[in-house]
């Protein structure tokens, strides 16, 4: 009789040892999908939307940390909850790409399910063997309650000023409507020294979470009240609601000295045909074009206005996309024009643009298309910090 005691109790512990081995293989194993899936969980999209990628890996991120944290419970081995350690680790890694693709989608993060897991990796994790996670969740939430609550370090309005420029915050209202105002020096355009068209916003709250910001637009209507030296502008961004700061940078790129190459073309006179010459040049490698110059109606759906329409054409550059930050086109005066892309198309080798000038002015006889490499521009942009600003 105590001999079948016997063989039943070490069937039994082997049993246990079996279900262990297999427990802790587990977690590490679905830590590992999640892992697998996060390059699929970093879509983005607005109007936001859930996308299934988020879902997936945040559902075997979670499974990996329930099983990880019930392991290390159960066990006494070092070397299992050293494994469960690893599957915790690389699971609430994978967890933070799903969470951080919401964020930047929403502008925010899913609280309804972000706050009870904290609370119960904290409890759990100082339960079941593995403080470290306790500890480090504290720490985290920590850290950002003080930052979202940190006083701002600036009022408003704040100015910052490099030699021939200066902008100036005006206010940040808590939906977030950003208004700033660049100042060139006296006896200058402000369009002249800098590309306005692409002036970048660039926030975060927290000093780490990133705030969406919107391509600056003019406020147009304010405009004509403003000194030639000045020049409004307006940017919506989306810090937070809970967030009472906001770090913000200003990238502002000045138009280099000298162009890669540059064609000047003559301004047809209203009512001409299109004129179908081919104007070109090259430089630095690059060689550009400019056909089909003439009077139109703006493809603007919102705009009524006849404008000045042209094909630009460049080979030997990489084409940057639909916003054109490569061209700039200037009047015989030196004075340049707004200049908007109505289409736009290319490759590595080049691209070619269809384009329009508005608020052309009566004496312009003709007008000079520059073209910059990347290099050049880069040299010219300017990064302008302010600091954390008050949001409200």
């Amino acid at each position: 009789m105590p001999r079948d005691v016997s063989e039943h109790d070490s069937t039994d512990s082997e049993s246990g040892l079996l279900l262990e081995k297999r427990l802790s293989a587990a977690a590490p194993v679905l830590a590992g999908f999640a892992f697998i899936g996060i390059l699929e969980a970093t879509s983005v999209q607005h109007p936001p939307r859930i996308f299934a990628s988020w879902v997936v890996v945040s559902l075997f991120a979670v499974l990996a940390v329930a099983l990880a944290l019930w392991t290390s419970a159960r066990t006494s081995r070092r070397n299992v909850r050293g494994l469960q350690t690893v599957a915790l680790i690389v699971a609430l890694f994978s967890l933070s790409f799903p969470l951080m693709s919401y964020y930047k989608s929403y502008n925010d993060f899913p609280w309804g399910f972000l706050a009870p897991l904290l609370i119960l990796l904290i409890v759990s994790g100082w339960r079941f063997n593995q403080k470290w996670l306790s500890v480090s969740c504290i720490a985290i939430v920590g850290f950002f309650v003080v930052a979202a609550n940190e006083a701002p370090a600036h009022e408003l309005p704040r100015s910052v000023a490099t030699d021939d420029i200066s902008v100036t915050v005006e206010r940040i209202p808590w939906n977030g409507d950003v208004a700033f105002t660049d100042t060139s020096p006296s006896g200058t355009r402000v369009e002249d020294e800098i590309d306005v068209r692409n002036i970048r916003l660039e926030g975060t709250v927290c000093r780490l979470l990133p705030v969406r910001c919107w391509t600056p637009r003019s406020r147009t209507l304010m405009e004509n009240q403003l000194p030639p030296n000045e020049y409004r502008l307006s940017s919506k961004t989306f810090p937070p609601g809970w967030s009472k700061a906001m770090d913000l940078g200003i990238l502002v790129p000045h138009w280099p000295s000298e162009s890669a190459t540059s064609v000047t073309v003559p301004v047809p006179k209203p009512g001409e045909k299109a004129d179908n010459r081919l104007y070109a040049s090259s430089g630095n490698g690059i060689q550009l074009s400019v056909t089909n110059v003439l009077w139109s109606k703006s493809r603007n759906p919102w705009s009524e206005d006849t404008v000045l329409t042209m094909t630009i054409s460049f080979d030997g550059y990489s084409y940057s996309g639909s916003r054109g930050n490569e061209l700039r086109v200037r009047n015989q005066n030196g004075r340049t024009m707004q200049l908007q892309l109505s289409s736009s198309f290319g490759g590595a080798g080049g691209g070619s643009v269809e384009c329009e000038v508005s608020y052309v002015d009566p004496d312009t006889a003709e007008f000079t298309v520059d073209i910059f490499t990347e290099e050049q521009r880069e040299k010219a942009y300017v990064y302008l910090r302010f600091g954390r600003l008050p949001i409200g």
